[in-house]
């Protein structure tokens, strides 16, 4: 009879540790390096590749990941510098959870990958972010649809927070090719090259950076700003237009060839290859004055409002004298970049950025280029 009862409790034992078993979730972990996965922006892409629509990419979210079918999701990431230590979300449509889905250890810069959903293969149980148990059994044979899941990422470390203040902005990203007809003469550059797609990536980083960084809108706020027409600004309507700023939806990104930058609503936006060459070694002067004026005329600003160059633009020594100095968008952007600079405190820099070789040490670095083309064109 003690065996009996004993058998009883053993068998109760080993089930409850099985249904407990089954309870448990797992995380699927990847990482994705030169072996396992594909490299975007490679030297050689032709112009098609690099200007595709499907590497039109958010800024807020670097990380991409993007379903493919309803089993497979593509992983890409759109920075230059490698990544670690990356949580993918998941929100599925019908689920008022969000989950936490994957985990990337690592990723190269500009890696891409495809792979299947984990779920059809392996465990179906995942944690939401407030803890809860998801089951995604039901998926397990017909996947989830392609409009019914979104993704989005997260980390602790301080590149990934970084990156992850970019969400401010709704900025979408592509490459342009603006010289269709292949102009030598023409005011933009000859197809677009895969080393100018690199370079890109990081400088719309570091730009979007100094943009939603706290100091950025705190000077811009405290700026006297005019309009067209002259018009000093008042605080409400700064905040607008710092608003519309953070809300601009596309770039349509080239490399212009006869001034330092060029830039026109609603989405043009380009930079000469000097700027491209030194943003990392010169950051304030001459690449965030000029990104920034351009982005001036993005929002609908011409040259009559310091939304591009600032007033007064050559200031006069007796001006200075009177304590008159350079007011505009321009000048707080340089402020800023500086700031940023001296802090150590950019994204994309010389130590993490993949491919050194890419930036040359020559004078298309000298600041002296920013005068002898001119800050820009507008279209």
């Amino acid at each position: 009879m003690r065996e009996v009862f004993l058998t009883i409790i053993c068998l109760i034992a080993f089930s409850c540790s099985k249904d407990k078993d089954n309870g448990t979730t797992s995380i699927k972990e990847y990482s994705f390096g030169e072996s396992n996965s594909e490299l975007m922006y490679k030297d050689s892409d032709d112009v098609s590749e690099i200007t595709s629509s499907d590497l039109r990419y958010e800024i807020g979210k670097i990380i991409r990941v993007k379903p493919i079918d309803n089993f497979t999701i593509e992983v890409a990431n759109f920075a230059p510098i490698d990544l670690e230590d990356i949580k993918i979300l998941a929100q599925i449509d019908g689920i008022d959870q969000q989950l936490n889905f994957f985990k990337i250890n690592k990723i190269n810069a500009h890696a891409t990958k495809q792979v299947r959903y984990s779920f059809l293969d392996e465990g179906t149980l995942f944690n939401s972010t407030t803890g809860e148990k998801i089951d995604l059994t039901e998926y397990k044979e017909s996947g989830i649809g392609t409009e019914n899941i979104t993704f989005n990422f997260s980390g602790d470390s301080e590149i990934l927070t970084k990156l992850k203040s970019l969400n401010k902005l709704n900025w979408e990203i592509k490459w342009h090719d603006y010289n269709l007809y292949n102009d030598p003469n023409d005011k933009w550059k000859l197809d677009i090259a895969p080393k100018d797609a690199r370079r890109l990536s990081g400088l719309m980083i570091n730009l979007g950076y100094i943009l939603v960084s706290k100091e950025f809108e705190q000077e811009f706020l405290n700026e006297v700003i005019f309009d067209n027409e002259k018009d000093t600004l008042n605080q409400t309507e700064k905040e607008l237009v710092f608003n519309k700023l953070l809300d601009l939806d596309y770039f349509q990104v080239g490399i212009p060839t006869t001034t330092s930058g060029r830039g026109g609503a609603p989405y043009v936006f380009g930079l000469a290859e000097h700027i491209l060459n030194g943003y990392m070694t010169s950051p304030e002067r001459p690449f965030t004055w000029i990104a920034v004026h351009e982005i001036g005329h993005m929002l609908g600003y011409y040259h009559d409002s310091n939304m591009t160059y600032p007033s007064p633009r050559y200031p006069t020594p007796e001006e200075e004298a009177n304590g008159i100095y350079p007011q505009g968008i321009s000048e707080v952007g340089t402020r800023i970049a500086e700031l940023l600079q001296t802090r150590g405190d950019f994204i994309v820099t010389p130590n993490n950025y993949y491919k050194p070789e890419d930036f040359t040490d020559n004078s298309s670095r000298n600041k002296r280029h920013f005068h002898v083309l001119g800050a820009c064109d507008t279209d």
